[in-house]
């Protein structure tokens, strides 16, 4: 048997890692995308471009909302669904959900909160990643477990497993 029970195969444990890394860009494009869709004007338009005095102009032409067939509101609840079902939303929040499961032994909400950020750390900085500055309350054996048991979890997460 396996000394790591939590062992993935090089390809999907490199795709998690990046799952990790791309998580503030995931984040960051689907608050974006939230707001956008929470904040839009409930009325529909279309936009086009005329010419004035030899320059161009861009300008839209608002319709009524009884004009157009449908609910804003329901068309919103329709979109963020969609929203929350796109692939890029799902890996975000494996990453999150791992993320909460990482140190759950630990007692302490700080030390948790620190060994959270370490995992999370040893992603991104690869290599580069010095655990002895860390100064965390676990060995660098359990460290490198629990990062590999939270590298497991995204993999499960998305399906890569």
């Amino acid at each position: 048997m396996s000394q790591n029970k939590y062992k993935l195969p090089e390809d999907v444990r490199v795709t998690a890692i990046n799952m990790v890394r791309g998580y503030d860009r995931r984040r960051a494009w689907y608050h974006a995308a939230r707001e956008a869709i929470l904040y839009a004007t409930p009325c529909r338009y279309i936009t086009y471009t005329v010419t004035v005095d030899g320059r161009r102009e861009t300008r839209r032409q608002y319709f009524d909302p009884g004009s157009v067939p449908g609910s804003p509101t329901e068309d919103k609840g329709v979109r963020l669904i969609l929203l929350e079902e796109t692939v890029e939303v799902r890996r975000m929040q494996a990453v999150e959900q791992a993320l909460l499961r990482v140190a759950l032994d630990i007692p302490d909400d700080a030390q948790r909160e620190k060994i959270r950020r370490a995992v999370c750390d040893s992603c991104l900085e690869g290599r580069h990643f010095v655990f002895e500055h860390r100064n965390l309350c676990v060995s660098k054996a359990t460290f490198y477990r629990k990062r590999n048991k939270f590298l497991y979890d995204v993999a499960i997460s998305t399906e890569f497993l």
